[in-house]
């Protein structure tokens, strides 16, 4: 039978599947396979050529790096408005991870997410200079549905305020930490080690599949340090 277990960060409760309940991967794949993508698309933006292009942002901490030759910075001109009611976007950057339309991100090697990582790190910092910014968001898209969510690409969002998931999440470790002196962080840290089930380390990080994951393939990752921001 599933199992009902608390989220320490969030306090929600998630039903959690036994493993031989839990779905397979080809349940889990597409009924049908996607036809190939061409290696260009005249009307994708992200794709060099393009007609319909956007303005590429410039950064001397990036543009003369060759692990970052096949990856450019573009400006979304029009960004959303809003990831939700409570949390305004006044700017998005597009990471273009490859020049190639037909590129499966899923099936490049190691070494160009830590290439990607490491521009995404380069314009955090950069963007987190501007005092209007209040929380920046990293996702990584790449899907069918259009010709821009088919090329490879991460979205940096700026926003002007903290998400509401965030906002408790913060309410709840200043809320622990009075209560018992403890940081919530450090805690679950030290319980995810004991188990040792779900986790991977290395000598600065620990990461771990969370105890009441909200969503398949959820990873956590810890500092060893007690730290802010890593």
């Amino acid at each position: 039978m599933p199992q009902l277990r608390q989220d320490r960060f969030t306090k929600e409760w998630v039903f959690v599947a036994n493993q031989g309940e839990s779905a397979t991967l080809l349940e889990l794949l597409p009924e049908k396979l996607q036809p190939p993508r061409p290696h260009f698309a005249e009307s994708c933006p992200l794709c060099p050529r393009s007609t319909s292009g956007l303005p590429e942002i410039s950064s001397a901490h990036y543009s003369e790096n060759s692990h970052f030759s096949n990856m450019r910075v573009l400006l979304q001109p029009h960004p959303a408005s809003q990831r939700d009611a409570n949390q305004e976007i006044f700017r998005q950057e597009l990471i273009v991870e490859t020049s190639d339309h037909s590129v499966n991100s899923s099936l490049l090697p190691e070494a160009h997410y830590l290439s990607l990582f490491k521009i995404a790190k380069v314009r955090y910092h950069e963007l987190a200079l501007d005092p209007q910014v209040k929380q920046i968001v990293l996702e990584k898209n790449q899907c069918s549905g259009n010709v821009l969510q088919e090329h490879a690409h991460g979205r940096l969002h700026c926003c002007g305020g903290i998400s509401p998931e965030l906002d408790a999440r913060l309410r709840i470790a200043r809320e622990q930490f009075a209560a018992t002196g403890k940081c919530i962080f450090c805690a679950s840290l030290e319980k995810e080690s004991h188990t040792g089930s779900r986790i991977s380390a290395n000598r600065r990080f620990v990461t771990a599949a969370p105890f009441a994951s909200l969503s398949p393939f959820s990873t956590v990752i810890y500092p060893r340090r007690h730290m802010a921001s890593f």
